[in-house]
């Protein structure tokens, strides 16, 4: 899933160098992608209100599924992770805001 995810995103963003990915499982056997990008390439991963990453999240759950596994994508944001599921709705709440 760490080289799909890697993929993914490297064919979205400018600067493929920046792109990192790490794997790790955690205590309940869910495994975790750490996912991180250069700055400037964020809201290219994020898509507008979220739409990117939420289809990037159902994308690299499919092997997870066949292989009876759960998994979590976090992106790191200048040093803190942030899980998908918050910057989606962070990007809703902004679009709100606007309108």
């Amino acid at each position: 899933m760490k080289e799909l995810l890697e993929h993914i995103v490297k064919s979205i963003v400018d600067n493929q160098d920046k792109v990192e990915v790490e794997e790790t499982t955690d205590e309940t056997g869910q495994i975790v992608l750490r996912l991180k990008v250069d700055q400037s390439d964020m809201g290219k991963i994020i898509g507008k209100e979220g739409k990117i990453i939420k289809a990037i999240r159902t994308i690299i759950r499919v092997p997870a599924i066949k292989q009876g596994k759960r998994v979590n994508l976090e992106i790191i944001e200048e040093g803190r992770p942030v899980p998908a599921e918050k910057v989606a709705e962070e990007a809703e709440e902004a679009v709100e805001e606007k309108e």
